[in-house]
C-alpha cells in the first residue's frame, strides 16, 4: 500500500504537458539545426565590399550628400550617381546619418545585421504579446523557417529596409493594444518616414480616435521632414515624386510586383502578351479601389474600435492588422521580401480567430447559450483563418528567380514560348500574389465576424438592462 501511495504521489498532474513540451523543444531544436545548416551558405560568408547600393542601401549614399549639405534627388547628384532617381522619400536618409561616414562595407554589415536581429525581436514580441505557448522557443522555430526562404535571402542580399518597418509597426500595435499611445505614435511616425505607406496607418488613428498617436506620429514625421528638408530644400519633394513616375514607369509591371496595381495592370496587359508600363487608366482604377476598400474596412471594423477605445484596447488588433495589410497592398508595388509585414498580422489575426473559437467552445460545453450552429461557423472560421496563414506561409517557399527565368524564357533569348512554360509563367504569378490576397480576404473576414461577436453581446446587454 505504501509502495503504490509512493507511486501515485510520483505522477504528477502536470506529467503530461511537460513532455509535450520537451518533445517539442526536442522537434523545434532538430528542424533549426537541420534548416540552418541547409540555408546558412545563402547568407554567410558574405563579401560585404559587393553590398548592393540600390534598393535599401541607397539612402546610405543619400545620407553622405546630407552630412556634405547637398541634395542627392538633384539632377547633378543624380548624374554623378549614374541614376534616374531615388526610390525612397527624402526621409528615409534622416535614419542613415549615423552611418554616412562610415565605410561601406562596415555600414552595410552594421545595417543588414541590425535589421535581421530587430526581426527576431519582432517575431518575439508578437509571439508574447498574444500568449504564443513558449514564446522564446516558437520564434527561433519561426526564425529558422523564415531563414529558409527567398524572401529574406534577398532582403538580406539587397539590404532593404523591411525588417526595420516590420519591427516598428509590431511595437505600434502592442503600445495601442496596452492603451499606450505615445510610444505608439512614435513607433508609427518613425515607420512613416522610412516608407511612406504607413501613412495608412496614421489615417487609422484618426478614424480610432487615438488622438495623441495620431498626433505624435504626425510631429515625428514632420520633424523629420523638416530637418531633411532644411538641407536638400524644398525642391526636394517635387523631384522625389517626379522621380517615382519614371521609376514607376519602368518597374510597375513586373511580375514580381504582387501589389493591387500590380495585379490590375497584369489583368489588363497579361504577361504573356506583353511586359506592362505604367498605367494612367489602371492608376486611376486602383485609386478607386482602394478608397472603396479603405472605406469598407473602416465600416465594418467601427464596432471594434469604438469597443477598443472606450472597454478593450486589445480589440484594436482586427482592425490594426486589416488597415496594416490594406496600407500596404495599395502600395504601388509589393516585392517578395514584403512578406515580412505579415508577421503582424498573421499573429493578430490567428489569435483573434483561437480566442473566439476557445470562447464558444467553453461556452458550449457549460451549455451557456451557445448554438450548435454557432459552433461549427467558429470552427469553420479557426479552420478558415489558421489555413489561410498557413497557406501564405508555404506560398514563401516558392522560387522568387522562377518568375524572371520564365519571362525570359517566354520572351528573351532564347526563346522557349511552349505550353509548359506558359502555364508556369502565370502559375508563379499567382503564387507571388497569392499571400497578400489571402491575408486581405482573411483580415475582412475577421472584421466581418468580430463586429458581428460585438454587436451580439451589446443586444445581449441591452436585453439584461432592459
Amino acid at each position: 500500500m505504501d509502495a503504490k501511495l509512493s507511486l501515485a504521489g510520483r505522477l504528477r498532474p502536470d506529467l503530461l504537458p511537460r513532455l509535450f513540451y520537451a518533445f517539442f523543444l526536442f522537434v523545434v531544436c532538430w528542424q533549426t539545426v537541420h534548416w540552418t545548416k541547409r540555408d546558412i551558405h545563402r547568407y554567410l560568408p558574405k563579401d560585404w565590399t559587393q553590398a548592393h547600393e540600390y534598393d535599401g542601401f541607397e539612402d546610405w549614399l543619400a545620407a553622405r550628400y546630407y552630412v556634405d549639405g547637398k541634395n542627392p534627388y538633384a539632377p547633378e547628384s543624380l548624374a554623378e550617381l549614374k541614376r534616374i532617381g531615388l526610390g525612397h522619400p527624402p526621409t528615409t536618409s534622416f535614419w542613415f546619418i549615423p552611418f554616412a561616414r562610415m565605410e561601406k562595407v562596415v555600414a552595410a554589415e552594421l545595417f543588414d545585421v541590425c535589421g535581421m536581429i530587430l526581426l527576431l525581436v519582432a517575431v518575439y514580441l508578437c509571439a508574447r504579446e498574444v500568449g504564443l505557448p513558449a514564446p522564446l522557443t516558437s520564434t527561433i522555430f519561426l526564425y529558422a523557417w523564415m531563414l529558409t526562404t527567398d524572401g529574406l535571402s534577398l532582403h538580406w542580399h539587397l539590404l532593404q529596409v523591411t525588417t526595420y518597418i516590420a519591427f516598428l509597426l509590431s511595437v505600434c500595435w502592442i503600445c495601442l493594444r496596452r492603451g499606450r499611445e505615445i510610444p505608439a505614435g512614435i513607433a508609427l511616425g518613425i515607420a512613416a518616414t522610412i516608407k511612406l505607406f504607413p501613412g495608412v496607418l496614421i489615417l487609422f488613428l484618426l478614424l480610432a480616435r487615438r488622438y495623441r498617436a495620431f498626433v505624435v506620429a504626425s510631429a515625428v514625421y514632420g520633424a523629420v521632414a523638416l530637418i531633411v528638408t532644411a538641407t536638400y530644400g524644398w525642391a526636394v519633394w517635387p523631384q522625389f515624386f517626379h522621380q517615382q513616375h519614371i521609376i514607376a514607369e519602368i518597374w510597375i509591371g513586373s511580375i514580381c510586383n504582387a501589389s493591387l496595381q500590380g495585379i490590375v495592370l497584369h489583368f489588363k496587359t497579361p504577361m504573356c502578351v506583353a511586359s506592362p508600363a505604367g498605367d494612367s487608366t489602371v492608376a486611376t482604377v486602383v485609386s478607386a479601389i482602394g478608397i472603396v476598400l479603405l472605406g469598407v474596412a473602416a465600416k465594418l471594423t467601427y464596432p471594434l474600435i469604438k469597443r477598443a477605445r472606450y472597454e478593450d484596447p486589445r480589440l484594436i488588433d482586427v482592425p490594426f492588422s486589416l488597415f496594416t495589410v490594406a496600407g500596404v497592398f495599395l502600395n504601388p508595388w509589393i516585392w517578395e521580401h514584403y512578406y515580412l509585414l505579415l508577421i503582424q498580422p498573421a499573429f493578430a489575426l490567428g489569435a483573434a480567430a483561437l480566442t473566439l473559437y476557445r470562447r464558444t467552445l467553453r461556452d458550449w460545453l457549460d451549455e451557456a447559450g451557445t448554438t450548435k450552429r454557432r459552433m461549427i461557423r467558429d470552427t469553420v472560421l479557426v479552420f478558415v483563418v489558421l489555413g489561410g496563414i498557413a497557406i501564405t506561409a508555404l506560398a514563401q517557399n516558392t522560387n522568387i528567380y522562377s518568375k524572371k527565368r520564365l519571362e525570359e524564357m517566354w520572351r528573351g533569348e532564347p526563346r522557349h514560348p511552349t505550353p509548359w512554360v506558359h502555364l508556369h509563367m502565370h502559375y508563379t504569378e499567382f503564387m507571388n500574389c497569392l499571400p497578400w490576397v489571402t491575408m486581405l480576404i482573411l483580415s475582412f473576414v475577421m472584421a466581418v465576424w468580430c463586429s458581428s461577436v460585438v454587436r451580439d453581446q451589446q443586444r445581449l446587454k441591452s436585453a439584461a438592462g432592459a
